[in-house]
């Protein structure tokens, strides 16, 4: 008695499409009782039902995280209401946390107005006739509300400027009311001979990386 090939009944039960009113042939590649256009639509409407899935998951993580800032909130209200001195304290070292430094060198006959996270990394990368003239705390928009004051005289890029007297007059204030940055935080001046100053001056077109 010969034996029937493995999965030849499985393949015979089906020779025409299961939906309805289809009788188109079965898609015999992924083994299903549909037809190509039936598979394709199977698969397009698990597409859909994943991607409202996903966006019901979304909604709900958004949901999730205004619930939380909201209770933060009212969380931050009280403990401001409570204990207003330690509620400064928090919005000091937070603010703290954001600021670098703004500083003001000589390179050449040129000034640069410059910010940094980490003073003693970033003028490491200048040359020696680079003389660190004043530096003080603040943020990058502390920074452009300085360049945006000294427009008038950029000389190249955004940071660049001539050596002007107004610029000086504002750098002395800075250098006079240097009270928030400790002395062990500026390095110390590096001064080069005039040979040196002159050895380096930035292009009068374009932006300069540094």
């Amino acid at each position: 008695m010969h034996g029937t090939p493995r999965g030849s009944r499985e393949e015979d039960q089906f020779h025409t499409c299961e939906a309805r009113h289809c009788h188109e042939p079965i898609w015999k590649p992924l083994r299903v009782p549909f037809c190509h256009e039936h598979v394709l639509a199977c698969w397009a409407l698990i597409e859909e039902e994943r991607e409202l899935t996903d966006r019901s998951a979304e909604y709900l993580r958004k949901q999730h995280r205004a619930a939380e800032a909201r209770d933060r909130k009212k969380r931050d209200q009280k403990m401001r209401a409570e204990n207003p001195a330690a509620a400064k304290m928090l919005d000091d070292f937070f603010e703290d946390l954001q600021r670098g430094y703004i500083y003001y060198l000589q390179i050449g006959d040129y000034l640069k107005i410059g910010y940094t996270q980490s003073l003693h990394e970033r003028l490491r990368s200048y040359p020696p006739n680079a003389e660190l003239l004043a530096v003080n705390r603040g943020t990058e928009d502390d920074e452009k509300k300085v360049h945006e004051k000294f427009a008038a005289y950029c000389e190249s890029g955004r940071e660049w400027y001539r050596d002007v007297e107004e610029i000086r007059k504002h750098i002395a204030k800075v250098k006079a009311k240097r009270r928030d940055v400790k002395q062990h935080e500026i390095p110390k001046a590096r001064r080069g001979n005039s040979k040196e100053r002159q050895a380096i001056r930035p292009r009068n077109s374009g932006s300069h990386a540094i």
